[in-house]
């Protein structure tokens, strides 16, 4: 509405609490140590033990492991290959466990998450090659369970985001394995210049802050390899070979347009990218599910996503999303 200032939505504001909502992660302050031990610190899983899926770990080499979620009742309706966010610096499968069986048993696919090393003691572009390696033996997993590649799909949050589509640009220049079929990105991580209008805009005050983002790139990339298209992505020259999907973005993220202009670069070269912004939301809003309701509406959608690239019988698509 005109003259009317938009607000976070009130469920998100109602858990992070005001303080963190506003202050952030405050990563600049104190030792680059101290903000490790903060954002690394472990969560207890409370996921219920699943009795719908079979989930393994597998270590693929020295600093790469993968955790799989096989369905038991039937043949796997398709692959979904998952790809954590956190600054490239934090996050992990374990993390990422509870969506990773929702996804599986609303879904009924085989799904792969990928715990790639992190930075500052794996920098770039060692992340990359983590995934590229995942991805590769993901799909070769695929064929074991006799699923198509074109039920092949690969959903990254935010520095997952960007490590799915670098992972995706070497595998479509190096044909290492066939290209998924399908790409879900979350408000993705795109380029090292902090020279848009959502910086500004969202700079402070909204959990993730401008000065947060700053301090996940000078841990993850040095000033010379932010150049490299592989780290800063939206710098990549063509990305025609990109599969179709959908990207998602928040109203109140330091990130917004940097990763809209990633979708529009998409469409650009061609590839049916579906780009939606979530209105009161914030960067890394998925998480907060089941606290918020536009986290229970964007997991929707990405079943629904999913459900529609396995062909299967699906909800319908949500197009426009509000607080």
């Amino acid at each position: 509405m005109t003259g009317t200032k938009r607000k976070v939505a009130s469920d998100i504001s109602a858990f992070l609490g005001n303080q963190l909502l506003q202050e952030g992660l405050r990563l600049r302050f104190g030792t680059v140590e101290d903000a490790l031990a903060r954002i690394r610190s472990p969560i207890p899983d409370t996921t219920p033990a699943s009795l719908l899926l079979d989930i393994r770990d597998h270590t693929l080499r020295d600093g790469l492991t993968v955790r799989s979620y096989i369905p038991l009742l039937h043949r796997p309706s398709g692959l979904l290959i998952n790809v954590h966010g956190g600054g490239w610096v934090a996050g992990s499968i374990e993390r990422d466990n509870a969506r990773c069986c929702a996804l599986s048993e609303r879904i009924g696919c085989l799904t792969i998450s990928v715990g790639y090393r992190l930075a500052p003691e794996a920098p770039f572009p060692a992340p990359v090659n983590d995934c590229v390696d995942a991805i590769a033996w993901a799909v070769e997993q695929s064929r074991a369970f006799r699923i198509p590649t074109e039920h092949v799909a690969i959903l990254g949050a935010s520095a997952g985001a960007n490590l799915a589509v670098a992972g995706l640009m070497r595998i479509a220049a190096e044909k290492q394995c066939p290209m998924p079929a399908r790409q879900i990105l979350l408000y993705p991580m795109c380029d090292a210049r902090p020279d848009y209008p959502s910086y500004r805009e969202n700079a402070r005050g909204y959990f993730l802050s401008a000065d947060d983002v700053a301090w996940y790139w000078d841990r993850y990339a040095d000033k010379e390899s932010r150049h490299d298209p592989h780290a800063s992505i939206l710098r990549a020259k063509n990305f025609s070979m990109m599969p179709p999907g959908l990207l998602v973005s928040s109203e109140f993220d330091p990130l917004r347009d940097e990763g809209e202009a990633l979708g529009q670069r998409f469409r650009d070269d061609g590839v049916a990218v579906k780009c939606v912004r979530y209105l009161g939301a914030i960067h890394g809003f998925l998480s907060l599910t089941p606290e918020s309701r536009l986290s229970e509406l964007l997991l929707n959608q990405i079943v629904s996503e999913l459900l529609n690239a396995f062909a299967i019988q699906s909800m319908p698509a949500i197009e426009t999303v509000t607080s």
